[in-house]
């Protein structure tokens, strides 16, 4: 008997462990919106670069059931994201300022992405990509290196019992 005890025990706990590694980070929405941070490296002595670094939202692609059955095999459904329901406000803008020290650290976290409830119709799971504008060859800042990558934001959007209306509940 206590020999089962035990299994089960370390079953759970392993089970536990996995669930906790693989859940997504979820978090509310400020009321002004979320903060891109934007930082760039250098060598220790060279004065912040005089550019400006711009970023881009686009709704992402859905996943699971289309919206018309519930048949697929997964059973989460994620919406493609609904055009201006995310909106990139501000820019990263960086310039030299000879009167403070070199860094190897600048940071510019003046770029929000604010959040349009009023264009979805529907409560659920909406994907959004996020991603860097990498400037025309003419453009580019000489010596940056731009971050090419794209990264996933799901919105979790719920229906307001009281009024009928949607809101963002999380990110």
């Amino acid at each position: 008997m206590k020999r089962n005890a035990k299994k089960m025990v370390t079953t759970v706990l392993a089970g536990v462990m996995v669930m906790s590694m693989g859940m997504n980070a979820f978090a509310e929405v400020p009321d002004d919106g979320l903060t891109i941070t934007k930082t760039v490296t250098t060598d220790g002595n060279t004065y912040a670069p005089n550019t400006t670094f711009n970023f881009e939202v686009t709704p992402g692609t859905g996943k699971g059931a289309d919206e018309n059955s519930l048949a697929a095999p997964d059973p989460v459904v994620v919406y493609p994201g609904v055009d201006k329901g995310l909106n990139v406000v501000g820019a990263a803008q960086f310039a030299p300022n000879k009167e403070e020290p070199t860094s190897a650290v600048y940071t510019n976290n003046k770029v929000k992405i604010t959040v349009n409830s009023g264009v979805f119709t529907k409560p659920g799971v909406y994907h959004y990509q996020v991603s860097e504008v990498i400037p025309q060859n003419e453009d580019k800042y000489e010596g940056i290196k731009y971050d090419e990558s794209v990264k996933d934001l799901l919105v979790y959007v719920v229906r307001n019992e009281e009024d009928g209306t949607f809101t963002v509940d999380g990110v």
